[in-house]
């Protein structure tokens, strides 16, 4: 399985015709619970309904997860809290982007791969700023996936703008999962490569 993409060569031409975010605007409660986002009355064009990628979690504890909806034209018209976290503050919010458009997994050039059903969605640095991709939600992590792999740019409402290196946007993080048993003296432990 994919759990996880580090991104290394973003591209560029990726992002929507018109940017709309990163949102950093919140509520919290006494907890630093996220309460809300605030959506500014600003107007994009070619985001997709998606998880959000959160780029940077600021005084929080990294567990927030917002979901954008998107009107068919792309323009975001709600920001949906799913998990609220807590630690979040407004003085140091999270950073958070709506998505652009999908990504997938393929085998590098020459080799083979049994893996399947790898999915995301991922956000840029905007139009003004070259539209690199910057960040990856993964919305399913696949199965079966083993080095010689990269992760492609899918779809998107500026598609045939978008480009990439040959070898991907970036590096996969492969989550094998797979137990070792140990010692007693050194309980088992995940591995992952």
């Amino acid at each position: 399985t994919i759990s996880g993409v580090s991104v290394t060569h973003g591209g560029s031409g990726c992002s929507a015709a018109t940017s709309e975010g990163p949102f950093s605007d919140i509520t919290v409660d006494s907890n630093g619970t996220v309460q809300s986002v605030t959506l500014p009355i600003v107007t994009g064009d070619g985001y997709i309904t998606g998880k959000a990628i959160i780029v940077s979690h600021g005084s929080g504890d990294k567990t927030l997860v917002v979901s954008c909806v998107a009107s068919p034209g792309g323009d975001i018209t709600v920001l949906n809290i799913d998990t609220a976290g807590t630690g979040y503050s407004t003085a140091n919010p999270p950073i958070i982007y709506c998505p652009e458009g999908t990504i997938g997994a393929a085998p590098t050039f020459g080799t083979d791969n049994a893996g399947a059903n790898f999915a995301g969605v991922y956000a840029t640095n905007g139009v003004f700023n070259g539209g690199a991709i910057i960040g990856v939600y993964v919305t399913n992590a696949g199965t079966d996936y083993t080095q010689n792999i990269k992760i492609t740019h899918v779809s998107a409402f500026n598609a045939g703008t978008c480009s990439s290196r040959v070898e991907g946007i970036g590096e996969a993080i492969l989550a094998y999962g797979s137990v070792v048993a140990a010692d007693p003296a050194n309980p088992a432990r995940v591995c992952s490569r």
